[in-house]
């Protein structure tokens, strides 16, 4: 069974900006968004867009360089799913 997310952002947190650009949380959430439009995938779930901002997202791209880059993706998926679960 598939669970939905239910809880939508307002449209102010997608587009919320810092003085330095936009917010972390509103660069995830345009992440998110752009996924079907990347890669063509309209029915997808959790784990497929979780694989995928761990390789496009760049706040999640820079957590995991230099040693810790060694990490394998499963467990970065684990480490990260609290975050992956949409915000």
């Amino acid at each position: 069974m598939v669970k939905y997310h239910t809880k939508n952002p307002p449209i102010q947190e997608i587009f919320r900006k810092e003085k330095k650009g936009f917010d972390t949380k509103a660069l995830m959430y345009q992440d998110i968004l752009g996924y079907p439009l990347k890669t063509g995938n309209t029915n997808f779930k959790l784990r497929e867009i979780g694989k995928w901002l761990l390789q496009n997202n760049q706040q999640l791209i820079d957590e995991y360089t230099g040693t810790k880059g060694k990490t394998p993706w499963k467990t970065r998926y684990e480490n990260r799913k609290v975050v992956l679960k949409l915000c």
